[in-house]
């Protein structure tokens, strides 16, 4: 597995949006491939702002310079997109919006290993949060007895009335971890449980 990277849109704390960051991408591979990644990420969300674009330089409608050839940044005073490259032995909470369609989707963690919707506690929830829970549990016991550290993380979805868990490891320990919960799951858990989804093993 190359290094990874987050792709990041970072607002100025004079916006609106007080400085909020997001995570837009996650590349692995190179940090040139990671800038690559941030260009083009700009050019699909701000391209109408373009003046001028090529291989050396991009520049805004004013002639101000947004990003240099060999720059891990593109922006301005407003916002900017930026690389950020993930430790290998942390357990990276960033998210990104998973889409299925118009207006739904969901959030979803870059490095999530299993996951299960959460509708609540209600006597007529089609997701009981005791369901969700005991199943995920199920992956949490295993990726321990397997010695993988792992955190739970709860994102929202279009569904008001519906949240998704997640089971998150570190980068360094994700590939392992899905290898070993996907194999679990084919095998025994695919059939014991409801709610429960994991992430499948990568081909590429």
């Amino acid at each position: 597995m190359g290094k990874q990277f987050e792709i990041v849109r970072s607002y100025a704390r004079h916006t609106m949006y007080q400085g909020k960051e997001d995570v837009l991408d996650v590349v692995v591979g190179s940090k040139a491939d990671a800038i690559e990644c941030i260009k083009r990420t700009w050019e699909e969300l701000y391209q109408e702002n373009y003046f001028e674009y090529d291989d050396e330089v991009i520049k805004d409608g004013s002639g101000y310079v947004l990003w240099e050839k060999g720059d891990d940044r593109i922006g301005d005073n407003d916002v900017c997109i930026y690389v950020r490259e993930v430790k290998s032995d942390k357990i990276s909470m960033a998210k990104k919006w998973v889409s299925s369609g118009g207006y739904r989707g969901r959030y979803e963690p870059i490095n999530y290993v299993a996951g299960a919707n959460d509708t609540g506690g209600y006597s007529d929830s089609p997701c009981p949060t005791e369901v969700c829970k005991r199943e995920l549990q199920m992956v949490k016991d295993y990726l321990r007895k397997n010695g993988i550290k792992y955190r739970e993380m709860v994102c929202a979805t279009s569904n008001l009335f519906c949240g998704s868990r997640y089971v998150v490891v570190s980068a360094k320990d994700l590939d392992r971890a899905v290898g070993l919960v996907d194999e679990k799951y084919q095998a025994e858990w695919k059939e014991a449980t409801r709610l429960l989804w994991v992430r499948e093993v990568s081909n590429g």
